[in-house]
């Protein structure tokens, strides 16, 4: 394995994975079992409730983010728990860079 990496996010493809919301997989670590991925919410969209079987690193790159818990604005990092429910979504829309370890529960 070369000593670094360089990946240019603008050469992956959005994929959709609701109305108004898509994500780009930068990179995947299967021996961590952690995902580097940039999600792009559309203003007024949102995720259906889902449990989180690890942590979740949110940084919000632009717009703002909210759940039942918070509103968290461009520049700043939200951090959801092993075992954490919530439901993602964004009322102005935003970008998010998201580093996750396990699943997405849907509930």
């Amino acid at each position: 394995m070369p000593p670094t990496i360089v990946i240019d996010p603008k050469k992956i493809p959005w994929k959709k994975v609701a109305s108004g919301i898509s994500t780009k997989d930068i990179i995947y670590d299967k021996k961590k079992k952690q995902k580097l991925t940039l999600f792009r919410f559309q203003a007024g969209t949102k995720l259906s409730p889902h449990k989180h079987t690890d942590v979740e690193w949110m940084y919000v790159l632009d717009g703002v983010y909210q759940d039942e818990f918070s509103s968290v604005k461009k520049g700043s990092l939200k951090i959801n728990n092993k075992g954490s429910i919530h439901t993602s979504q964004s009322k102005k829309g935003c970008t998010l860079l998201v580093l996750w370890s396990g699943k997405h529960i849907p509930l």
